[in-house]
């Protein structure tokens, strides 16, 4: 880090909150929310449409696996942008793509255009979620840090957590498309309070505000070399592949637990459930993850948190036919697999330093968002294949393990800033 943006980052990091700061996390808080709205109608919506557009389960898996696809592209080239154009500028674009792209998949009568609408609402949600890690990460005090980025991370469950809870209601009042309306006009109306509200990053103004020469080498490094140059190789390509795994399961979970509980014969009301459950757990389980990590090794925290997810979700395939027993395994599985995913959200943003941050944390995301796409896709095809729950659930837990040794064998402890 240039010694300009050292000198700005240690009174940040040793000062009390501030105002600015107090904005940036309420502010990006909800961006998160309803960024988790936003991917959370589909699930929601999934078990309705396919009834009325008579979708199959390979169809379903599709249109859950669409807006991944786009928050992937997202992740990987509009997050980057933000270590170019800013933090704040590039959280409004996002603001406009997911809002416009949720909005308009109401208005979508057939499979093509509701996968193009919610390709469009990915690539928002995708640059959006690595650009508040940095910005919260950047802005908020050392001591606090953790807690920080726990709250707004957790802003993703917050928006799932309403999502599933106004489900019932408003597809009754105004069918799937009432879904849709709330998620797409929520982040339209963010974005002139964000404009006048959320400050810039220090750490960018900080960058730009030296000379030429320093600002174009610092956003040059911003690239896929850089950010797997040297020492972070190992723990770069490791935090990537943790990434992918967590990924995986999390959005198969999220994305296919309202169908799988209506296809076993349960009601519409259980499936929202289900999904009301798994989002709870979801925010739980990162400020357990935080308040461990205090006390314990950050990687070490991951790593546990990965195991007992494993456990949690093979636990799903042995819970047979009780409705009691399914939602207390999606609990747990839930609880600790978004906890662990939250944890890998503070390593990534650590293991980078200031000037790559943004491009290494969108990277990573961005090959993680890869294990978002083909999660709820395989879980499809293995649902069209017959397979039953008690088959491919332990078969998600085995990819949890993964994702744990990917954690131990990066080599990198998490507990301090590269800079």
């Amino acid at each position: 880090m240039s010694s300009v943006a050292a000198g700005t980052a240690r009174p940040i990091e040793s000062a009390p909150a501030t105002g600015a700061q107090a904005w940036t996390l309420l502010g990006c808080t909800l961006i998160a929310a309803f960024d988790g709205l936003d991917v959370l109608v589909m699930a929601l919506a999934a078990p309705v449409l396919a009834e009325q557009w008579q979708l199959d389960a390979r169809a379903i898996g599709l249109l859950l696996g669409t807006a991944p696809i786009g928050m992937a592209i997202g992740a990987a080239t509009l997050a980057p942008l933000a270590d170019r154009i800013g933090r704040k500028r590039l959280l409004l674009l996002a603001c406009a793509l997911a809002g416009v792209g949720t909005l308009a998949s109401s208005v979508t009568g057939a499979f093509g255009p509701l996968a193009l609408t919610r390709l469009v609402t990915g690539l928002g949600i995708g640059a959006a979620l690595p650009t508040l890690t940095t910005l919260t990460s950047e802005v908020a005090p050392e001591r606090w840090r953790n807690l920080y980025i726990g709250i707004v991370t957790n802003g993703y469950s917050i928006g799932t957590i309403g999502g599933a809870m106004m489900a019932g209601a408003l597809i009754a009042a105004w069918g799937w498309q009432g879904l849709f309306w709330v998620g797409g006009i929520g982040p339209l109306l963010l974005i002139p309070l964000l404009w006048v509200t959320l400050p810039e990053s220090t750490y960018f103004l900080a960058t730009r505000r030296g000379t030429p020469a320093a600002v174009d080498a610092g956003a040059s490094r911003s690239t896929l070399g850089e950010v797997l140059g040297g020492d972070l190789r190992r723990a770069g390509l490791c935090t990537w592949l943790a990434f992918f795994c967590s990924f995986f399961v999390v959005y198969f979970i999220f994305q296919w637990i309202p169908s799988i509980v209506r296809g076993a014969g349960f009601s519409l009301d259980a499936a929202f459930r289900a999904s009301l459950i798994a989002s709870v757990a979801g925010l739980l389980g990162p400020f357990a993850l935080a308040g461990l990590s205090a006390r314990v090794s950050l990687q070490r925290c991951i790593g546990w948190f990965f195991v007992a997810g494993a456990v949690s979700t093979a636990l799903v395939g042995v819970a047979g036919q009780s409705l009691g027993l399914i939602l207390t395994a999606v609990f747990l599985s839930s609880f600790f697999t978004l906890g662990a995913e939250m944890g890998l959200f503070m390593f990534a943003s650590r293991l980078y330093p200031a000037r790559v941050r943004a491009g290494g944390v969108g990277w990573a995301l961005g090959v993680g968002r890869f294990g978002a796409i083909f999660g709820p896709i395989v879980g499809g095809v293995l649902i069209g294949m017959g397979w039953g729950i008690p088959r491919y659930f332990p078969l998600f837990g085995t990819v949890l393990l993964v994702a744990a040794a990917a954690v131990y064998m990066s080599q990198f402890r998490g507990d301090s800033f590269a800079d």
